[in-house]
């Protein structure tokens, strides 16, 4: 479905194949993208540190509540962290919490492979995947 991703200077492009199926995916992908470095999150703190350093739990849910019709501003995502902050970030239960009181139920399929995730997508489940890479 996505035929590239091109990050620079806190700018993403995301170029679809021009395809009617697309455009709704296309539409909620811009709509509830927040970025990290935005200047205008700069004050927000999590575990200690910038949103810009350790803001992705935060970044991710109000992403997700927003694509899903939600109104989950990225202050009330760091504030709803409060609880749930390590020195990593937050703590996977954080999502259950912020995205419940938005009544979105989550499930954690917390050291599941593939095989759990292709089929929770299969049965009609939208799927977040977080997880820790050296790379990005």
């Amino acid at each position: 479905m996505v035929a590239g991703v091109i990050m620079n200077n806190n700018e993403m492009k995301v170029e679809f194949l021009s395809k009617s199926v697309n455009e709704g995916f296309a539409r909620a992908v811009v709509s509830s993208f927040v970025s990290q470095l935005d200047p205008k999150y700069k004050g927000y703190r999590v575990s200690g540190s910038s949103f810009a350093n350790k803001g992705c739990g935060p970044a991710v849910a109000a992403m997700t509540a927003r694509a899903l019709g939600k109104n989950l501003s990225v202050g009330s995502a760091v504030s709803a962290s409060s609880g749930y902050q390590t020195n990593n970030g937050v703590t996977i239960d954080y999502f259950q919490n912020a995205l419940g009181r938005q009544g979105i139920d989550t499930q954690v399929i917390a050291g599941g492979g593939a095989g759990d995730i292709y089929n929770s997508i299969a049965r009609g489940n939208k799927v977040v995947l977080l997880g820790r890479d050296p790379y990005n």
